[in-house]
């Protein structure tokens, strides 16, 4: 009987599929799934892809343009009015940090069909964004989503000018491969920098990179607060902790007493 019920569901799913499969055949309007071409994901230790961009000023743009360099690449999109700019301002604030040694900064459109090169260069206005330091990318629709889902940035768009993606920093080394990827937007420019210092082999405050593992480890635990985690959200983490325990020992007391 079970054995019944599983080739039945099996079945039926697949005919599901095939019939899924012939409406999007018959009608030529629908648009294909991006989900549907894979894009194997880029961990630490590989190469970054060879996709060609775009950047703010209408240049052709590789990652391996960039050896030499340690980079910070986020994700972004110009219509964003919530963490995007939070995130790009950072960057501004960690290319003061940086000055001017071995250092790029790039960010990636994750709306590569409305953030054209002419979009992307307003943006860069607002946000006083100077290349080549610091670029901003764009370039064949495909082509970039290919390459965001493969750094693991996936999105969707809740209306027309809205898209919910993933937040997340990507670090290269100076021979163009991935070094360590950050989850979450709780770093703080010092610490970010810290660790981009280290991943371009300079000395770097063991301090605030001790500080972005932790931000890190506590933001995937869901223990961020205030938006941000560090040793500050330790210490107080380990405080309310301290208070739950008392006051469940001065129960215990009162009750037993």
């Amino acid at each position: 009987m079970r054995l019944f019920a599983a080739t039945w569901a099996s079945a039926l799913a697949l005919s599901i599929a095939l019939g899924s499969a012939a409406v999007a055949t018959a009608d030529p309007s629908l648009a294909p799934n991006p989900f549907d071409r894979l894009a194997p994901l880029v961990k630490a230790g590989d190469s970054m892809p060879a996709t060609r961009f775009l950047d703010q000023r209408n240049a052709p743009f590789r990652f391996s343009d960039l050896r030499g360099d340690a980079v910070a690449v986020a994700f972004v999109y110009t219509r964003c009015r919530d963490a995007c700019p939070i995130i790009t301002r950072k960057f501004g604030a960690l290319r003061s940090l940086l000055g001017d040694g071995p250092f790029r900064l790039v960010e990636v459109t994750i709306d590569p069909r409305h953030d054209t090169p002419s979009v992307l260069a307003a943006y860069a206005r607002e946000y006083r964004i100077e290349s080549p330091q610091w670029r901003v990318l764009t370039g064949d629709p495909g082509a970039v989503d290919d390459f965001d889902r493969s750094m693991g940035i996936h999105s969707i768009a809740s209306d027309p000018d809205t898209i919910l993606h993933d937040e997340r920093i990507v670090l290269v080394t100076p021979d163009a491969t991935v070094a360590e990827i950050i989850e979450g937007s709780s770093w703080t420019p010092a610490d970010l920098a810290a660790e981009l210092r280290h991943v371009a082999n300079e000395r770097a405050s063991l301090m605030a990179r001790f500080d972005l593992a932790l931000g890190a480890a506590l933001a995937y635990c869901g223990g961020a607060l205030n938006g941000r985690a560090g040793i500050g959200d330790l210490i107080a983490t380990i405080a309310i902790i301290g208070v739950v325990i008392w006051l469940f020992v001065w129960v215990i007391r009162r009750t037993t007493g």
